[in-house]
């Protein structure tokens, strides 16, 4: 990683990574919030009510593969139906497949256009248990599909795909239930993420560990006050004291979880500032890790183009400018011109 400047490719390499970052890292299903927000608009997804949340637009899961992941824990063990932690449904409402649990099992079905008692589905048994958690990976193609739990294989089903042959995957996201409100799952939701291509965690490279790890970069949000999070006005200290230490939660809740293939470093440092006025450690210039430097000029990107309690969001010109004026400052400037 700390390579990349100096290859010759450096800014093709860097400004593809970034695009990765944004993409498959920060949108548009990043958030963090716990499974019972009610009414509340995260990382384009809607809660309409307690334990169910909507994502806001049609999500195209590619024509060939993709993959989805889901760091969860389940409060409580089901013995009858299957209560969904994530369901994918079509424009019309009509559930495409779920994952889902029962009991201490995971199972993954693929509901057919004749509903889901004629979907044909795969399972693990006493793969996740109460109170626990999980990274949840299920990658899928016309070859097979694959589960993968803390980043270790579980099941292979080489004969079994969530796709449908010629028919393009596009729909919703339905996080904690089915789209008609029954089958409810209670737990939290951590993080959850859609990448439009088949994923081996195993033998993830740096931009998918680096895609990963802005995903859940600021997972220790949790850990903060909502209210100082939401908060239109300005900060009193000891607030600001209090949301700049969630890189620091971030850094220990993923440490704690294990086969979180994630870069711990960068996500710690995701704040540092190159003129060495960053947090949490102040760390100056080269000391901050590339990671950390590519993960900077993402999430500032992702900030400005959203909309946020006390402004609207930018368009990419008045974004870039904005960034163009930290250069060497705030960003490392090598990172950002390969951006633009």
């Amino acid at each position: 990683m700390r390579n990349l400047l100096k290859n010759p490719f450096a800014t093709f390499s860097l400004a593809a990574l970034i695009v990765v970052i944004l993409v498959a890292g920060l949108r548009p299903f990043n958030f963090a919030p716990k499974n019972r927000v009610t009414h509340t608009e995260k990382g384009g997804l809607t809660f309409s009510r307690p334990g169910i949340a909507y994502s806001a637009d049609m999500i195209d899961l590619g024509p060939e593969a993709f993959t989805v992941e889901l760091l969860y824990k389940t409060d409580r063990s089901h013995s009858y139906g299957i209560p969904r932690i994530l369901s994918v449904s079509d424009a019309n409402g009509n559930e495409i497949f779920f994952i889902g649990t029962w009991r201490s099992s995971i199972i993954v079905r693929n509901v057919n256009a004749q509903g889901s008692r004629s979907g044909r589905e795969i399972g693990v048994r006493d793969a996740a248990g109460v109170g626990e958690t999980h990274l949840l990976t299920v990658t899928t193609s016309q070859e097979g599909t694959s589960i993968f739990l803390d980043g270790k294989l579980v099941k292979e089903a080489p004969d079994f795909s969530i796709l449908r042959e010629g028919i393009p995957l596009m729909g919703r996201l339905v996080l904690g239930n089915s789209p008609d409100g029954s089958n409810q799952w209670y737990g939290e939701i951590l993080g959850v993420g859609v990448f439009n291509r088949r994923m081996n965690p195993a033998v993830a490279g740096d931009a998918e560990i680096l895609a990963r790890s802005a995903k859940f970069h600021d997972l220790g949000r949790i850990a903060i006050d909502e209210a100082l999070l939401s908060k239109a006005g300005d900060l009193a200290e000891d607030e600001r004291e209090q949301v700049k230490a969630h890189p620091i939660w971030s850094y220990r809740i993923l440490e704690s979880i294990p086969g979180m293939d994630v870069d711990l470093e960068a996500v710690k440092a995701h704040h540092e500032r190159y003129d060495g006025k960053g947090y949490p450690d102040g760390l100056l210039g080269e000391e901050i890790p590339m990671g950390a430097r590519i993960l900077a000029v993402a999430d500032c990107y992702d900030a400005l183009t959203s909309d946020r309690p006390y402004r609207a969001a930018m368009k990419r010109e008045e974004a870039l400018k904005v960034m163009d004026n930290n250069n060497w400052s705030q960003f490392d400037g090598r990172v950002v011109k390969a951006f633009k």
